[in-house]
């Protein structure tokens, strides 16, 4: 008999794993939308004069976007969507002011240029 625990066929180190810095002793449970990483300073309270040196300790690669992305979305539907009055409606009503939003500020030109002005020089 081995002794060594064999990985399932399709096993992928990389998707579907726990973060490497998460360590459930420390933590406690896991929740997905915790940084486990490093602390650093919050980007609210970076000063404008630190801003180079705060930006060159971010991780810049493709994984650590996906983490910051998946981390952000976890974190909106926790707030919005699993509360004790959460609906999808919520979040339809989110995408509908945010299209209106977008709709918005892309046609601004044209909305400036018809404004009706009180006095005509």
């Amino acid at each position: 008999m081995s002794t060594t625990a064999k990985h399932p066929e399709r096993y992928c180190p990389v998707f579907g794993n726990y973060p490497k810095e998460y360590n459930r002793a420390v933590h406690g449970p896991y929740y997905p939308w915790i940084n486990y990483g490093p602390k650093d300073t919050p980007f609210q309270d970076v000063k404008l004069g630190e801003f180079r040196q705060w930006f060159s300790r971010r991780q810049k690669t493709p994984a650590a976007v996906m983490a910051a992305t998946s981390r952000t979305y976890y974190w909106w539907y926790s707030r919005w969507m699993t509360t004790r009055y959460g609906s999808p409606t919520k979040g339809l009503l989110q995408l509908a002011f945010g299209v209106s939003l977008v709709s918005l500020l892309g046609s601004y030109n044209y909305y400036r240029n018809e404004r009706t002005h009180k006095y005509h020089w």
